[in-house]
């Protein structure tokens, strides 16, 4: 007995308009494989804005722009911390005083020497009653004068010294208050010189920000139109690839017979008879040494059988005309 053998091929059939959108997509693959690569050639960083080069510039510019100030502060914190035994009291002395007080001094003596005329003149009637009267209140006179002379110039530079020393105090106190102004003002330059650079710099990122913008834009024109037919052609193998399975298909089943030696041979000989019969000889005798050849080497093995005979050519009883089974 014989076994059949089947092979089954299945064919995919899509529809035309996914057989046009295939060819589109070649097309475009085609298309984009000959291009030569376009650089863009547009600038894709924005650089500093003027602002931002006017604010670098002052800020390198305006390093350490409070120092003067501070360095005047420093110098007048020294001087008010100056103490009272180090200071040179005589450029803070009235330079006046002694001419203030000479006339003042020169009254006393002069009244003084007025009172020793007096005494003089009345000395000679006190010394007629004996003794030394007269030359003790002529002492005591010339003492006071001195005395008075000289308290009158002790309490001038008295006063004048007390208010050299308030001149003093007065003076480093307001060493103290510059000094803070000083430094407050080299605080409000600095601050103001920060400002005005921080303003420049904001404003001048804001622009910057504004033309990179710009720019980006530029690029992403340029890459659209440059990867335009990338895309499109990303877009249709999506679209076919999405439809696989979504239409018929065509299965062609073919079927092989394969037996014994004498089955085939049985097959083989009743085609020849046909064909011979019917007039058909030589197209049967092809189509059966075909089949012959696809059963594989069976005739051979046979030795001499019938398969052998039919696959090498008609056999004897075809060419002679005789009936099979004839003497």
């Amino acid at each position: 007995m014989g076994s059949k053998k089947s092979k089954t091929t299945e064919t995919y059939k899509p529809p035309s308009w996914i057989q046009d959108s295939a060819k589109q997509a070649n097309r475009l693959g085609q298309k984009i494989g000959s291009q030569k690569y376009e650089a863009y050639t547009g600038d894709r960083v924005a650089g500093l804005s003027q602002n931002e080069r006017m604010g670098m510039e002052m800020a390198r510019d305006n390093v350490g722009i409070g120092q003067p100030y501070f360095n005047q502060s420093e110098a007048m914190i020294q001087r008010g911390t100056q103490q009272f035994a180090d200071a040179d009291m005589s450029q803070y002395m009235n330079p006046y005083i002694k001419g203030a007080l000479d006339p003042a001094a020169r009254e006393i003596r002069e009244e003084g020497q007025r009172e020793a005329n007096r005494l003089d003149s009345r000395s000679a009637s006190m010394d007629a009653f004996g003794g030394s009267r007269a030359a003790l209140m002529r002492s005591e006179n010339r003492e006071k004068t001195i005395q008075s002379v000289q308290d009158l110039y002790g309490k001038g530079y008295a006063m004048a010294y007390e208010s050299a020393v308030n001149i003093w105090g007065d003076e480093r106190a307001r060493d103290m208050q510059a000094a803070d102004r000083f430094r407050s003002l080299g605080d409000t330059v600095s601050n103001a010189s920060r400002l005005d650079i921080s303003t420049l710099m904001t404003t001048g990122a804001t622009d910057r920000n504004i033309q990179q913008a710009m720019r980006d834009f530029d690029y992403q024109q340029f890459v659209e139109e440059r990867d335009w037919d990338m895309r499109n052609l990303s877009g249709l193998i999506a679209a076919l690839e999405g439809t696989k399975g979504s239409y018929q298909t065509s299965k062609e089943t073919t079927s092989k017979q394969s037996g014994g030696e004498v089955a085939q041979a049985l097959g083989l000989a009743a085609t020849m008879v046909g064909a011979f019969f019917t007039g058909g000889t030589s197209l049967a005798v092809g189509a059966a040494t075909g089949a012959a050849g696809a059963a594989g080497g069976a005739g051979g093995a046979m030795g001499g059988s019938a398969v052998g005979n039919f696959a090498s050519g008609v056999p004897d009883f075809f060419t002679q005309g005789s009936t099979p089974g004839g003497g």
